[in-house]
């Protein structure tokens, strides 16, 4: 099920349903260094955030996906790197199966 969202900037965003796999190579895009059990230093930060909005969106502005394409660099640009996180946490977000949003067929495959 598509979630839609309007920026304060009146930018508006559609996210699609995405698979585990896809949501699994999101996850793991971010490496954290640990040395002796403490966080020394987080990689990949950025790249993380752009698969996100790259494989989650299907409408960005006035670019909208044919045949399941992901946003090209022009459709991510219209965003500042504020909405982009923003984004990219409703994108997050718009993938929790709850109580309030059960899983649909269609998220299975």
């Amino acid at each position: 099920m598509a979630e839609t969202k309007t920026l304060e900037s009146g930018i508006s965003v559609t996210v699609k349903d995405m698979s585990i796999d896809d949501m699994d190579t999101c996850k793991d895009v971010i490496q954290v260094t640990f040395d002796n059990g403490v966080a020394t230093s987080v990689s990949n930060v950025n790249k993380g955030r752009t698969m996100w909005l790259r494989k989650g969106l299907s409408q960005v502005g006035d670019w909208k996906a044919k045949n399941g394409e992901m946003p090209p660099d022009s459709a991510i640009k219209q965003l500042s790197d504020k909405e982009q996180q923003e984004v990219s946490d409703f994108i997050q977000q718009s993938q929790v199966a709850t109580k309030k949003k059960p899983l649909n067929s269609n998220s299975m495959s």
